[in-house]
């Protein structure tokens, strides 16, 4: 007896299968977003989640930027992208301070002095070392009661009044 195939995508699309979906993702038909797709696209905005969210929502795929985060925490890759592109917005942002500072840009003079200057007193706030020596006293104090019974009163005894 020929087995019957699974119910499955295949089966019902002749082939032209879509991912499986999972419940409460994505937008109805949509297929998921790969993590190639996703890693392109975090390439592109420079490691930053927003605007591929919204790259992505705007084609009518919809995506948050929570569950970005969450792909980023199961997929070291996707983690790594945004994590270079950090770093070559840095990168970018250092050679632009630098440009300043060549073009005479005050602002960028002082940021870097600020920043970059702090061994040779560049800094808004004087910061002090000091090392003190003092000499401390300390009596300790010495209370002695005597409570008979841990201050229980014995049945039948009445409290004092003081």
């Amino acid at each position: 007896m020929p087995r019957r195939p699974k119910m499955t995508n295949e089966v019902i699309d002749g082939g032209n299968s879509l991912p499986p979906k999972k419940k409460g993702r994505g937008v109805k038909g949509d297929p998921r977003i790969s993590n190639k797709e996703l890693h392109d696209a975090l390439t592109l905005s420079g490691g930053l989640i927003s605007p591929v969210a919204k790259y992505f929502t705007d084609r009518g795929r919809s995506i948050t930027e929570q569950a970005i985060r969450d792909r980023m925490e199961r997929d070291p890759k996707l983690a790594g992208t945004v994590e270079l592109g950090r770093e070559r917005m840095v990168d970018r942002a250092e050679i632009g301070l630098a440009k300043g500072i060549a073009e005479g840009n005050m602002t960028a003079i002082i940021f870097a002095l600020k920043c970059l200057g702090k061994g040779r007193g560049y800094v808004e706030k004087q910061q002090v070392e000091a090392t003190v020596e003092a000499s401390v006293n300390v009596e300790p104090v010495r209370h002695v009661f005597n409570y008979p019974n841990n201050g229980r009163l014995q049945d039948g005894q009445a409290a004092k009044a003081d």
